[in-house]
Parts: C-alpha cells; sequence; structure tokens
C-alpha cells in the first residue's frame, strides 16, 4: 500500500511497486536499468546550454518511445498513459501526480534524435547491457529474417505523383533562392498551392485523360529546365536531390520522344510510387500479397530472444543482400558464427 506521507507527496512505496510489476516486464525492466540504457547527459550535443526552454528530460522521452512502441500506441495514447498508467509512472520513475507532457513533445524528440543521428543510441546501449548481464552469452548462432513495414505515404497516380515531385522541387529552389523560385511559378502552366490535386478538366475520358497527363510532364520539364538555366541551384544538395527524383519519375511514367513525353501504357514495374516517400517501394511477403514500404530486417540471438542487430531497406529489396549488413554493423567479439534464416 502506499503510505500516506508518499500519497501526499505524489511518490510511490517500493514493496508495493514490487507487487504491481511482474519481474521480467518491461516496465520492471526499465524501472531497474533504465538509467543504464539511457542517460540524459547522451544527448547533451542535441540541446543548447544555454538558449531555449528546459527541456524534458531526454532520457524520459527515450523511454516513453520505447513503451509506446511496445504497447503500441500512437502519440496521443501514449500520454494519456504517462498521465494515468500506474506501470508506467513506476517504468519512468515519475510521481503519482504527473500531469504527463503534450504529444508533440514526441513528434519533436524523433526529429531530434535524426538530426543529430542519435536514433541508434538507445538500441545499442541495450545490447550492451544485455551482454552485461549474460543474456548473450553461449554459442555464436543467430537468426536472421525480415518483416514488413507499410509506408505512411500514399501510393500516387501518374498525374498526382509528378506534381507532388515538382511541389517538392519547388519547395527546395524556395529554400535556396526565392526569387528563382517565383520565375520557376511563373514558367509552369499549372498552380503547385495543392501539388496533390490534379488538374481541372475531364479525367473520366481517355483523350481528355492523355492530353492532361502530357501537360503534367510538360510542366516537370519546365520545372527542370530553370533548374538547370540556373547552375548555382543545381549546386544545392537539396535542389540536385528533388531534381534527381523528378527527373527518375518521368522516366518510369513517360516515353520521352523529342519532348513529347507521351504515359506509358499497360502495366510495368513502378519504382517510385509517392512524391512524398520516394524511397518506399511495392514489396511482397507472399506472390499473392503485396505491401507498399519498407522490410525491417534483424538478427536475433538464437538461444534468447535478443534482436542484435537491425537495419531498413525498401520493400523490393531481396532478403539475403542485408545477411552480410546485419553480421558486419555487429562489434567484432558478438558476430556470429552461424547465420540461420526464414525460421518464422
Amino acid at each position: 500500500m502506499l503510505r500516506a506521507a508518499d500519497r501526499q507527496q505524489g511518490f510511490f512505496d517500493a514493496a508495493w511497486c514490487a507487487d504491481l510489476l511482474a519481474a521480467d516486464s518491461i516496465y520492471a525492466l526499465l524501472a531497474e536499468h533504465g538509467d543504464r540504457i539511457v542517460r540524459d547527459e547522451d544527448f547533451a550535443d542535441c540541446y543548447s546550454a544555454h538558449h531555449g526552454r528546459p527541456s524534458i528530460p531526454p532520457s524520459v522521452l527515450s523511454k516513453v518511445l520505447l513503451l509506446a512502441f511496445r504497447d503500441g500506441l500512437s502519440d496521443e495514447r501514449a500520454m494519456q498513459a504517462v498521465r494515468f498508467d500506474l506501470r508506467w509512472k513506476i517504468a519512468l520513475d515519475l510521481p503519482i501526480d504527473h500531469p504527463g507532457f503534450h504529444a508533440t513533445s514526441l513528434v519533436h524528440f524523433r526529429a531530434r534524435l535524426l538530426l543529430h543521428g542519435k536514433e541508434r543510441l538507445v538500441f545499442e546501449r541495450s545490447i550492451e547491457l544485455a551482454s552485461e548481464l549474460g543474456l548473450l552469452d553461449g554459442p555464436a548462432e543467430q537468426i536472421v529474417d525480415s518483416t514488413p513495414m507499410l509506408g505512411a505515404a500514399a501510393v500516387q497516380d501518374t498525374a498526382v505523383l509528378v506534381r507532388s515531385a515538382v511541389g517538392k522541387l519547388i519547395d527546395a529552389v524556395a529554400a535556396a533562392d526565392i526569387r528563382a523560385a517565383g520565375e520557376l511559378r511563373d514558367t509552369l502552366r499549372f498552380a503547385y498551392a495543392r501539388p496533390r490535386e490534379k488538374p481541372e478538366g475531364d479525367w473520366a475520358d481517355r483523350d481528355s485523360r492523355m492530353q492532361l497527363l502530357g501537360e503534367v510532364a510538360r510542366d516537370a520539364q519546365r520545372a527542370l529546365r530553370v533548374v538547370q538555366a540556373h547552375g548555382e541551384l543545381a549546386d544545392d544538395e537539396h535542389v540536385a536531390q528533388a531534381a534527381r527524383v523528378l527527373e527518375e519519375i518521368i522516366g518510369q511514367e513517360y516515353d520521352v520522344d523529342d519532348e513529347d513525353p507521351r504515359p506509358r501504357g499497360g502495366r510495368r514495374i513502378r519504382q517510385i510510387v509517392s512524391g512524398l516517400d520516394p524511397e518506399m517501394r511495392h514489396g511482397r511477403q507472399t506472390p499473392g500479397r503485396r505491401f507498399t514500404g519498407y522490410k525491417l530486417h534483424a538478427a536475433v540471438a538464437a538461444d534468447t530472444p535478443i534482436v542484435t542487430a537491425i537495419s531498413v531497406a525498401p520493400a523490393n529489396e531481396h532478403d539475403g543482400h542485408h545477411a552480410g549488413a546485419l553480421v558486419d554493423q555487429q562489434p567484432a567479439p558478438r558476430r556470429p558464427e552461424r547465420l540461420i534464416g526464414d525460421t518464422a
């Protein structure tokens, strides 16, 4: 039971906490070893020491992300768990009356992790802790497999795909040179305030649709010519990347002959399926089950259910191509002598 004094101060009774949590639960693991997995000082270079408001402790946010993934919760639901779930409060070492945080805190924290290259820190620390606890001792044998990761962007048809890529190019040019962006917009036939909407026209009529698709492609070519005419824009990394994606989309969606692009007909293999996420691809779990997004490749210790290496690749890449990378990313003492594949 909670002692009266502790209940007033918002803290937990240790014995009561031990009875509440199963010893092998993730909540008990974080409560006991959380400070060994992730510490605030690990993220010191992600924050300013002298400017801005005091931050939510990054170690707490890291643990929230772990628990949210483990319980399959959205950011909003995770914040409700921080506020109301006693197991979460114990795992996060928060007082019982802690009000939680706003859900956007997790959005900003993820962006900060990616910006500073810290997205693998908790994973690597967890593996180090597992080694210290003797959970990775035994034969050097690991299991490798992959699982689908659904993409977060919509699969787009030809018109919306091209227009989304043109919109990305306009944004990149505007960030590099606002005057060149104005010239670029003036050159185009269609407006791109809403690039994910098709231009007005009779899309139900085949002849009209083919004409509109041709105009969409010619608009894209006009945008590329403006970028090429400004040599300094081509040197900008983001502009060059957006231009490459647009050129690749035009090449896969159209037959281009004498500057007259014509939509490709029939079924074809599309590499880029969304201008919002040009890296995601179509993949297959079985010949009859297709998904769109990525594959998560993982290596797992054969004797204990501990993931030892992970990598993410487009969904259309073969599993076998990533087995070597999963081995190579591990330190020499942990590299397996034998791999087992496709064990479900």
